[in-house]
C-alpha cells in the first residue's frame, strides 16, 4: 500500500509538470497540433504487485490522462480535449545490492478503445479524429517515448527518504549514556519479497550512523516472533550490523568502568562478597583474612551482538589491585517491546566463558564454579544492559513501522 502510494503521487505530479512538449503529427489527413497534458487521474489499488521478480502491473484502466489538442482536417478545424486511459502500466523495479543502487523501466499501452474524445459535434468526424489520435500515438511512440521516459521514480525515493528524520536517543547507563543519532534519509532500495512466496515483501530503511553503510543487510537482522506492530500486520527486524556499529561507536567514546559489589546485584548470590568466597575460586589469598570484604573493578574493552571481553581488578578491604582477570564470553541478545510502540535490545545471558590471570599472585583453582558466579552475576546484576533505559521509537509517530526493516505478515493477495 505504502509503494502504490508513492507511485500515484509520482504519476500525478510528475507527469502532469515533466511532459511539456509533445509531437505535432498528421494521420489520415487530420492534423493534430498543440496537444498538452491537463490532467492526471489515477487510482492503482487492487494492482499486481510482484515484489519478486519487479513486476508492478497496473491494470485495467488504473490510469487516465486528459489532454487538450487542436485539430485540422479538410472538413473542420478546431480546439478539443480528449481522456485516454491507460490499460496496462507496467513498472519494472531492480535493486542492485553490490552498490546499493536501483533501477527502474516503465511501459504504458492502450487501444484505440481507450481513447475518448470530446467537444466535436459531428460523430462521424469525430471517430476519424480518434482514430489520428491513436495512430499518431502509437507511431510517434508518444506513451513511452514522450510521456514514461520523463517519470523519474528512483529519484523521487531517494528525496522521499532524504526528508525522513534521524532518530536520536541516550544509551542507557550501562552503555555510558551517549547520545546516539541514526539517520534514515538514504533509499537503500524497493522492497524485495526474499521468499519468493507471494506472501510478504521485506522493506528497508536506511539506519546509519557516521556515513553511508552499503553493505546488503538482507541476511542480518534481529529476528523476534513478538516484535510486532499493534497498530498493522508488521513484523520488524533489527539490522544487527547497526547495533554493533552502535555499540563499536560506544566504546570508542569509552564506558567509565563498573563496579562491581554487593549493591550492585538485584538479589543474592550463591556467593558473598567477602575473600572467603574467593578463596573457593582462587589460590594465593591466604594473606587476607576471610571475612574481609571485595569489591571488582569491570572495564568493557570490547563487546558485540556476539561475544564480549573486559578486565576485572579486584580490591580487597583496603589494597587496590591485588588481582586481575581478563574475561572473554558469548552474548546473547533479546529483543524487548516496551509500552507497544518502544523497541530495545538487550543483552540477555552469557555462555563460554574464558578467564585469564592478568595480574596478581593468584591462580584459579575452581574454574567451572568461577564461570558459574561470573554468569550468575552478570544475569543478577541491577543495572540495566540494555540499549536505552527507556527503550527507542520512531521520532516522528512513536510507532515501529517506520523505524527500521518492515514486514507484512498475511498483506492482500492483490499484493
Amino acid at each position: 500500500m505504502y509503494d502504490i502510494q508513492k507511485i500515484g503521487a509520482i504519476l500525478s505530479s510528475q507527469i502532469k509538470q515533466k511532459v511539456t512538449s509533445l509531437p505535432d503529427f498528421t494521420e489520415d489527413s487530420i492534423r493534430i497540433t498543440n496537444l498538452k497534458i491537463s490532467n492526471v487521474q489515477q487510482s492503482l489499488y487492487d494492482s499486481y504487485l510482484n515484489f519478486n521478480t519487479g513486476l508492478l502491473l497496473f491494470t485495467p484502466n488504473k490510469v487516465t490522462l486528459s489532454f487538450t489538442f487542436s485539430y485540422s482536417g479538410q472538413s473542420s478545424s478546431g480546439s478539443a480535449s480528449f481522456d485516454l486511459k491507460i490499460n496496462i502500466l507496467k513498472i519494472r523495479i531492480k535493486n542492485n545490492k553490490e552498490d546499493q543502487t536501483q533501477s527502474v523501466t516503465i511501459s504504458m499501452f492502450s487501444k484505440e478503445s481507450d481513447f475518448t474524445v470530446y467537444e466535436i459535434a459531428d460523430k462521424d468526424f469525430l471517430e476519424k479524429v480518434k482514430t489520428a489520435l491513436y495512430k499518431g500515438f502509437d507511431n510517434n511512440n508518444i506513451l513511452d517515448e514522450q510521456i514514461s521516459s520523463k517519470i523519474d521514480i528512483v529519484n523521487y525515493y531517494k528525496d522521499f527518504y532524504n526528508n525522513k528524520k534521524s532518530l536520536n536517543f541516550e544509551t542507557s547507563s550501562f552503555f555510558g549514556s551517549k547520545k546516539i543519532t541514526i539517520n534514515f534519509n538514504r533509499f537503500l532500495g524497493f522492497c524485495e519479497d526474499v521468499t519468493g512466496k507471494a506472501e510478504s515483501a521485506l522493506c528497508y530503511y536506511s539506519g546509519e550512523i557516521d556515513g553511508e553503510d552499503k553493505k546488503d543487510k538482507t541476511k542480518a537482522p534481529i529476528n523476534n516472533e513478538k516484535f510486532v506492530n499493534p497498530n498493522g500486520t508488521f513484523n520488524t527486524f533489527i539490522n544487527i550490523d547497526l547495533y554493533n556499529k552502535i555499540v563499536a561507536n560506544i566504546l570508542k567514546e569509552g564506558i567509565s568502568e563498573k563496579t562491581f559489589k554487593k549493591d550492585s546485584l538485584s538479589k543474592s548470590l550463591s556467593f558473598d562478597f567477602t575473600v572467603s568466597s574467593l578463596k573457593n575460586y582462587f589460590k594465593g589469598l591466604n594473606s587476607y583474612e576471610n571475612n574481609e570484604t571485595f569489591e571488582a573493578k569491570i572495564k568493557i574493552n570490547e563487546l558485540n551482538s556476539k561475544k564480549m571481553k573486559l578486565n576485572a581488578v579486584f580490591n580487597i578491604g583496603n589494597s587496590n589491585d591485588v588481582f586481575s582477570l581478563d574475561i572473554k564470553m558469548d552474548t546473547n541478545l533479546k529483543v524487548e517491546i516496551i509500552r507497544n510502540v518502544r523497541l530495545n535490545i538487550c543483552l540477555d545471558n552469557v555462555k563460554n566463558i574464558e578467564i585469564y590471570v592478568k595480574s596478581g599472585n593468584v591462580s584459579i583453582i575452581d574454574e567451572s564454579g568461577l564461570q558459574k558466579a561470573i554468569e550468575e552475576s552478570f544475569i543478577n546484576s541491577n543495572e540495566s544492559k540494555c540499549l536505552s533505559d527507556d527503550g527507542i521509537s520512531n521520532p516522528t509517530t512513536g510507532n515501529l513501522a517506520n523505524t527500521l526493516i518492515i514486514i507484512p505478515k498475511n498483506p492482500p493477495k492483490s499484493q
